[in-house]
């Protein structure tokens, strides 16, 4: 026989292991989907270009108007 507090106990540690494993799930899924979000491509400052066995950098210039 298991004593009624410790029976208690386990009733409680068994559902606060499941809070904080859905918690955890939340956090994951979150996280990815900021991931996913975040990989906007950013406007590259350099155009390279593979000239006579060597990449060469060619800096952007804006458009004068």
């Amino acid at each position: 026989m298991i004593p009624v507090m410790a029976e208690i106990d386990l009733l409680f540690g068994a559902y606060f292991g499941y809070a904080v494993a859905v918690v955890l799930v939340f956090i994951i899924i979150i996280a990815i989907i900021n991931q996913q979000g975040g990989e906007e491509e950013k406007e590259k400052k350099y155009d390279v270009e593979f000239k006579n066995g060597r990449y060469v950098l060619h800096k952007k210039r804006k458009p004068k108007f």
